[in-house]
């Protein structure tokens, strides 16, 4: 997202084009906090309007009802990191 405020784009288009815009293209009720829309959140440890950065720093997801702590986000980035070199790991079985 950095990249689109170099290239000019201001904070608040690059967080319209990663929320609402694409939810009013697919023509779902994702991507505004309303009654009746889904309530999957992203929070972040400070205001992305004032820096794009932020979004860099999350400290809590709300996904289908279940709140994932910056603890749970390490925990579950640590599992696939493993996952995937332990993918790359060539098993040689003696016979």
């Amino acid at each position: 997202m950095i990249v689109l405020n170099d290239a000019g784009m201001s904070t608040s288009q690059i967080l319209a084009s990663v929320t609402t815009v694409p939810a009013k293209w697919m023509k779902t009720n994702i991507g505004e906090i309303s009654a009746g829309f889904k309530a999957n959140l992203v929070l972040l440890r400070s205001n992305p309007l004032e820096d794009i950065r932020a979004t860099d720093s999350i400290e809590m997801v709300i996904v289908n009802g279940r709140a994932l702590s910056r603890h749970d986000l390490d925990k579950i980035l640590l599992a696939v990191l493993k996952a995937n070199d332990d993918s790359r790991t060539v098993q040689l079985q003696h016979q």
